[in-house]
């Protein structure tokens, strides 16, 4: 999983400065809102891990610091970790808190599948 910070996601996603358009054009991204001190967000790490083994060649998978990257996670609604946000270019944002490997499984297939 990339790391991104605010900078690197402005360049990369969306720069939430200016508004303007999505620039994150490719395959669909899966990206972790997560914090070190999150014993949730370790909990999950393994399962994120395992995701990407899997879904790799369909999605792009990134990781931000919320603490850190505040101004990310404040944009985007965040308020509890970890959120897990799907973006899709053309297509609705979705975004999902801690969860089963399953459902997580379940959720980005559909996503995959019909973009909503």
């Amino acid at each position: 999983m990339q790391l991104l910070d605010s900078n690197s996601f402005s360049k990369r996603i969306f720069d939430i400065y200016s508004d303007s358009n999505w620039k994150y054009e490719s395959k669909p991204a899966l990206i972790d809102f997560y914090s070190n001190g999150c014993a949730n967000c370790l909990m999950i790490m393994p399962i994120l891990n395992s995701l990407e083994e899997q879904y790799s060649e369909f999605i792009d998978f990134y990781k931000i610091e919320s603490i850190e990257n505040k101004d990310i996670a404040s944009y985007f609604g965040i308020k509890s970790l970890p959120t897990i946000l799907l973006i899709k270019p053309n297509s609705n944002l979705k975004a999902i808190g801690i969860a089963s490997e399953d459902y997580y499984k379940l959720i980005i297939d559909e996503y995959l599948k019909d973009g909503k």
